[in-house]
């Protein structure tokens, strides 16, 4: 049976079983018979298994929504799969046996940021941010209204996401909604997750060993966010650095914008390292700060020089040279 004809028949099942739905005493909810709802919970759980991975958004959420006769129980059953088929149809759902099929480098990166309503003008810089690096990003209070829909589609774009960014703070703990999302993409194994804390607080939970950052909610930049898209994307995270580095305007501030790239030095590639040191020859404010033409520059121009066209070879050379005859003369 094809993957459409399996799930829709799952959903008829489902509403057959509301059909019967009925009060054991006048207060209490709505029921559906235990029997028939064990079976098609089963039969659900099965086939989710067969055609998700373990840590999928949906399949997690419907093993742990979906465990009692409560017909609210079997309705949300019915959403979730409904959700499932509608996702898969649409191209957003990759089924399990297609895995390896996946296109890892040319995907466009889409991060979910969750935060308390409290803290929304911390998240819409950090939407902003990504923006101009290029990564799409979803606030669900900005992006989404208040309806019967929301839990769904906030499964949704975790499920969507490649990068989960919560604003912990003493109001994101005191928010359901945030410790639910953020224990949801604790468990996706291939989503990174970037703590970024406002006010010391730090993950907590499933999420406890993740460290967390600390940022200035008044001045936070881009560089905040660079360790945490490096864990994910460490090609793009480089290109970002060299860009900054590229665009530093002062001494002290070449120096502090050299400073993030060297611990990725050696994940960088040849095209990158040469496109780093042509930015060096382009910008007096890099190459000439104290700490980068003294300490930085030296060893990249040492290994990879012979990249370089022979007139930017010779004219970082001669700087180089130029500030360690001065540093001996100076002792």
């Amino acid at each position: 049976m094809r993957f459409e004809d399996r799930i829709n028949h799952l959903i008829h099942e489902g509403e057959k079983l509301l059909e019967s739905k009925h009060k054991p005493a006048p207060n209490a909810p709505f029921f559906v018979k235990k029997s028939n709802f064990l079976s098609w919970k089963a039969q659900a759980n099965s086939f989710l298994e067969s055609i998700l991975s373990p840590d999928n958004t949906y399949f997690v959420s419907f093993k742990s929504n979906v465990a009692s006769e409560f017909a609210t129980s079997v309705e949300t059953g019915i959403q979730l799969l409904q959700t499932i088929a509608n996702e898969y149809q649409a191209g957003h759902l990759l089924l399990e046996s297609q895995s390896n099929d996946r296109p890892n480098n040319d995907a466009p990166i889409y991060a979910f940021i969750s935060y308390n309503i409290e803290d929304k003008h911390v998240a819409r810089r950090i939407k902003d941010i990504l923006a101009k690096i290029g990564i799409e990003s979803f606030l669900a209070h900005e992006d989404i209204e208040v309806s019967d829909e929301w839990r769904l589609r906030i499964l949704s774009e975790i499920g969507r996401a490649n990068l989960f960014i919560p604003l912990l703070s003493e109001n994101f703990y005191n928010s359901t909604w945030c410790i639910q999302e953020l224990g949801i993409a604790s468990f996706r194994k291939e989503m990174t997750v970037i703590p970024l804390s406002i006010d010391e607080n730090i993950p907590q939970g499933f999420s406890s060993n993740i460290q967390s950052t600390r940022i200035d909610p008044e001045s936070f930049t881009l560089t905040d966010l660079l360790p945490g898209i490096a864990k994910y994307d460490v090609t793009l995270a480089i290109d970002i650095m060299i860009e900054i580095i590229a665009s530093s305007r002062s001494f002290r501030g070449a120096e502090a914008n050299f400073r993030l790239i060297l611990p990725y030095l050696n994940q960088a590639s040849v095209d990158q390292v040469k496109l780093l040191l042509e930015k060096i020859a382009d910008n007096g404010q890099v190459h000439h700060a104290a700490l980068c033409v003294m300490e930085y520059i030296p060893p990249i121009l040492e290994t990879h020089g012979h990249l370089l066209s022979q007139e930017n070879r010779e004219f970082l050379s001669g700087i180089c040279d130029q500030y360690s005859k001065q540093k001996r003369e100076d002792k």
